[in-house]
């Protein structure tokens, strides 16, 4: 009898264990729905692509709206003002990554883009099929790309959120606390174990609400 109140009590446990990992998994994904809700109930896939055509990077490399008169025409009085906030606060961004010189940048006028890549790595990826990958954030006016190798999401999945979101500030300088705290958290919950590593992309963006760096996830690819 004693054995089999043990092997109950052990059975129970192992319930209890099962449930309570299922509700935490449950709730970051929850916490992580609403995230990325949260950034497009305020900058929506339909009012980037009504104003993309009208946003161009200037000779310093910023963002601007190249026909005010356009855009105005094709966006509602509320679209229009928070098209306006989204780019003052990612040339913002832009600009905090601007002032680090232990990057290399390049700027693509045709993608309308700004990338900042860690002077360990190089811009061209490797070939092979397991391959390294680059580090770099790429800036679009309404988010950014976070490109992170193999061996920076082997280390973050080792080292945990905390630690994670600083060695990503740490080599792409300018990503900010609050950006790389978030994607360590989405990576940390996506792979689980550090033998997962691959190197990865993951697509953020920004509201534009009261906090203008409240963090959405929006997208994670591989390299």
């Amino acid at each position: 009898m004693r054995n089999l109140s043990k092997i109950m009590t052990s059975f129970v446990l192992a319930l209890a264990m099962i449930f309570s990992l299922s509700t935490t998994v449950l709730a970051a994904e929850t916490n992580m729905s609403q995230s990325s809700e949260t950034v497009k109930s305020g900058l929506t896939d339909k009012v980037i692509s009504k104003a993309d055509p009208y946003i161009a990077l200037d000779n310093e490399g910023v963002f601007v709206i190249s026909d005010y008169e356009s855009l105005s025409q094709k966006l509602t009085v509320a679209e229009f003002q928070l098209v306006k906030k989204q780019i003052t606060n990612i040339n913002a961004q832009v600009l905090q990554s601007k002032s680090d010189l232990d990057q290399s940048i390049v700027v693509d006028y045709r993608a309308k883009s700004v990338s900042f890549y860690s002077l360990t790595s190089s811009p061209r990826r490797a070939k092979s099929k397991y391959k390294e990958g680059v580090t770099k954030i790429t800036w679009k006016w309404y988010g950014a790309r976070i490109y992170l190798s193999k061996t920076i999401v082997n280390h973050i999945l080792k080292a945990g959120v905390n630690a994670g979101s600083a060695y990503i500030t740490g080599k792409i300088p300018g990503t900010g606390i609050a950006i790389a705290t978030a994607v360590a958290g989405y990576i940390i919950s996506e792979f689980g174990t550090h033998r997962a590593a691959r190197a990865i992309y993951v697509d953020v963006g920004l509201t534009t609400a009261t906090n203008p760096l409240i963090i959405g996830i929006r997208k994670l690819g591989f390299q």
